[in-house]
């Protein structure tokens, strides 16, 4: 583990997973599969309280995912938001009219990717 880096944690739900990872270079949290509410009841305290201990920028990867409800939104803003620095979150192209309609580009930069892009480290 890094110094000011979160130790790495992952959680999950019978449909989803959260993973933190820190590094040198930041903090990436990747959200894969169902990100709903099950996942947020799961990882939301712990998560934000660990995204808040690190250094660096953010990244918060949901390329994995393939739903996304209301809940699962607001796990993601709650940990964008516990963020002691820069964040930006990586989505799909199919992510694209949900993220747009909650408005979350007025939270935190977002980054769409097409299939067959590659997916950039945090930092």
């Amino acid at each position: 583990m890094t110094q000011g880096a979160p130790a790495p944690r992952r959680w999950t739900s019978s449909t989803g997973t959260a993973a933190l990872e820190g590094g040198p270079d930041g903090v990436r949290v990747v959200l894969s599969g169902e990100v709903d509410g099950a996942l947020a009841t799961e990882a939301l305290p712990d998560l934000v309280a660990r995204v808040g201990q690190g250094s660096g920028p953010l990244v918060v990867d949901v390329t994995g995912s393939t739903f996304l409800d209301s809940q699962g939104i607001a796990l993601l803003v709650h940990v964008v938001r516990a963020a002691p620095g820069d964040a930006r979150v990586l989505a799909t192209e199919d992510a694209r009219l949900l993220l747009e309609l909650v408005g979350l580009e007025r939270v935190v930069p977002v980054e769409y990717h097409g299939p067959g892009d590659e997916r950039r480290p945090a930092g």
